[in-house]
């Protein structure tokens, strides 16, 4: 590993190197600041850092047992002081040829997370508050699990690409906006979670997901937007808990649908469907052999079935 230090501000630049490993555990801790991850390294490791104080200059250990590197890239012990930081940058740089996991720390700032091009197993994200943003479009034959956890602020998750093994997408926050997009071919997907007490939640489900069964949304008070663009799925239930707010369910028209509602007080807005015994269904449920079955259980709120088309 070597350093030199660049700009006016402080910093330096530092890299590590593979040294044998077959795979990587990466761990990434940052109190407050902004950090950028992406591929495209040489090493196993570019990093540049960027700080007022060299107090405030990073921690990087790294060690390999049993074949497996071990990443850790940490602040020093200055959360206080660094709170205040106008400049805590770190951009960050993994090589592309290696798998990985990588686990997220950050207490508060943003993290943008370019993963089109790493070789991604797990993906595991806690933020106190902030912006989280991870690409992952691209084929990811590696990538198994993905969660994302925050306090409060954005989460924003984007794939469009296949992924073989991918089972399982979660994000969970107290508040904020959610923001999850899943295009491409999932071969193996069987669950996605997406908990928030408020806010908003934006799901987009598209392409094919054979094994996909169910996709589950708890909330307090968010307004659900989900859009439904499957080409292929599975026995699949679009399960929505909340207590109050708005969910809405747009779908092709030759999607077929069935439908329950259960609240308190609350209304249904199903343009085109017919309403027997407690169940909304559309034309093409009727004649389909097997139908996406959306189940809301609410207090007091609301659920409306548009067609995009």
């Amino acid at each position: 590993m070597s350093a030199s230090t660049v700009g006016d501000v402080g910093g330096d630049v530092r890299y590590v190197e593979v040294q044998g490993a077959h795979d990587v555990h990466a761990s990434l801790r940052m109190g407050s600041g902004a950090l950028h991850l992406g591929g495209g390294a040489e090493h196993l490791m570019k990093a540049r850092f960027s700080y007022v104080h060299q107090d405030w200059r990073p921690e990087v250990l790294y060690e390999v047992r049993e074949g497996t590197g071990h990443l850790d890239v940490r602040q020093p012990d200055l959360l206080g002081t660094l709170l205040h930081s106008p400049d805590y940058h770190w951009d960050l740089q993994l090589s592309d040829s290696i798998p990985l996991d990588v686990a997220l720390k950050l207490g508060s700032g943003q993290a943008d997370l370019d993963l089109r091009t790493l070789q991604i197993r797990k993906l595991r994200a806690a933020l106190g508050s902030g912006r989280c943003r991870a690409d992952l479009r691209g084929d990811h034959s590696h990538l198994q699990h993905v969660s994302v956890k925050s306090g409060s602020g954005l989460n924003e998750l984007v794939f469009d690409g296949l992924y073989e093994q991918l089972e399982e997408v979660a994000i969970a926050n107290a508040s904020g906006e959610n923001d999850l997009r899943l295009t491409g071919g999932f071969p193996e997907l069987r669950r996605v979670k997406l908990n928030s007490a408020s806010g908003r939640i934006d799901l987009q489900l598209n392409g094919t997901m054979p094994q996909l069964d169910s996709t589950t949304i708890n909330t307090a008070s968010s307004d659900v937007d989900v859009v439904l663009q499957l080409v292929t799925a599975g026995d699949l239930s679009l399960i929505v808990n909340c207590v109050s707010g708005v969910t809405r369910v747009r779908y092709h028209r030759s999607t077929p649908i069935s439908a329950r509602f259960t609240a308190v007080t609350g209304r249904v807005e199903a343009p085109g469907f017919r309403h027997e015994g407690g169940v909304w269904r559309n034309s093409a449920c009727e004649t389909a052999e097997a139908c996406i079955n959306v189940i809301v259980s609410s207090v007091s709120g609301k659920l409306i079935l548009q067609p995009l088309d």
